[in-house]
């Protein structure tokens, strides 16, 4: 299995399987391909309209939060319980340092204090 990430990187793809999320809007409309590949992309209407396509780390998220997607994927053999798992830990691992970067910049002696920064030891 792999992600695909580029329209034209479907050219002259076989298509083994589709999925859509029947919601008002078309959020993560799936193509899978035979040599499984998988590609995502959402259809942005508003002030953004247009397509959106997934990237990789897009993709795991996806399939992890759409229990339908990611059953069908398991029982067409096109993912693993393994790579799902992979997938997961990954994408907690990657909160958990988003989490700490904000928590960094949050929680930082100048955000908290910035009177501190202009302060100046003076001897007397």
């Amino acid at each position: 299995m792999y992600f695909i990430t580029k329209e034209e990187d479907l050219v002259g793809k076989e298509i083994a399987f589709t999925h859509m999320n029947t919601d008002e809007f078309a959020e993560g409309i799936t193509i899978v391909t035979k040599d499984n590949g998988i590609f995502i992309v959402e259809q942005l209407n508003g002030d953004f309209e247009g397509i959106f396509i997934f990237d990789e780390n897009q993709i795991k998220s996806y399939i992890l939060r759409n229990d339908y997607l990611k059953n069908k994927l398991l029982e067409k053999g096109i993912v693993s319980n393994e790579e799902i798992k992979e997938y997961d830990n990954q994408l907690k691992l990657e909160y958990q340092k988003q989490q700490k970067i904000h928590r960094e910049k949050i929680y930082s002696v100048d955000t908290l204090f910035p009177e501190i920064k202009s302060f100046s030891w003076k001897r007397m």
